[in-house]
């Protein structure tokens, strides 16, 4: 019997998690996991990438979750990494373009069963 070789692995951790949806480019909208954080006083979170263009490799992406948009050129393969690419980006943004782009909060209405 072939046996795969050992891959090194980071000790499991527990971390909080938010369910919450993401707004694909194709004008959908679909519910993933995500790792949450604060940062300029919003939340983002960190999940899994819809965009990811090899299925045997993890990419993880930065989306707000109030409107479930994307950060743009966020992607990496831990969480660790994504947040902090993440933050990097959000650190660029000027603060006029900062109140222009999250003014108002994005509130949806829900359906209601």
């Amino acid at each position: 019997m072939n046996c795969p070789p050992n891959i090194a692995s980071l000790p499991a951790r527990r971390v909080d998690g938010i369910v919450f949806e993401i707004a694909l480019a194709i004008g959908v909208r679909v519910e993933v996991i995500g790792v949450p954080f604060a940062y300029r006083g919003r939340t983002f979170a960190v999940h899994p990438s819809a965009r990811a263009s090899v299925p045997t490799r993890v990419e993880y992406a930065v989306s707000d979750v109030e409107t479930g948009r994307r950060i743009p050129m966020v992607a990496a393969a831990t969480i660790d990494d994504a947040r902090a690419e993440a933050m990097a980006v959000l650190d660029a943004v000027a603060e006029a373009d900062w109140r222009r782009q999250f003014a108002a909060p994005a509130h949806r209405k829900t359906a209601r069963a």
